[in-house]
């Protein structure tokens, strides 16, 4: 049964992991995931292989990287999130679902060479066309 009552949005963003120090992870390690779907309440992650899965509990910062218009300066969108189901997908990839508790918007600590405009993101669903 599913038990989410928000709707999801089929959305890849690039995303970063902000506490890699919880993962005993060094910094350069903390490469690009990539998003699959967000609510309003939570989002889940693509994970990549060479960082450990985190446990179920755990307290995360994420880093979701924004579209940028061209001369503006690159922002993300800061979450404080909590991992709650680690699952594999049809691929066999590791997916992490996660609540969010609080976000902010923040300058992009980097820069990414795969960074997008406004006007190459589909649209998500029917109501933004």
């Amino acid at each position: 049964m599913d038990r989410r009552s928000k709707e999801r949005i089929d959305l890849q963003l690039i995303c970063r992991i902000g506490s890699c120090e919880m993962l005993s992870m060094p910094r350069s390690s903390c490469d690009v995931l990539m998003s699959e779907n967000f609510s309003r309440a939570g989002i889940l992650l693509r994970w990549v292989p060479a960082i450990p899965l985190p446990p179920i509990g755990s307290r995360l910062t994420i880093d979701v990287e924004l579209p940028t218009l061209p001369g503006e300066e690159p922002r993300a969108v800061r979450c404080a999130a909590q991992v709650v189901r680690v699952a594999t997908g049809e691929d066999s990839q590791q997916l992490v679902g996660m609540t969010i508790g609080k976000i902010r918007f923040v300058a992009a600590r980097w820069t990414s060479a795969s960074r997008m405009d406004l006007e190459s993101i589909p649209s998500a669903n029917s109501f933004l066309n």
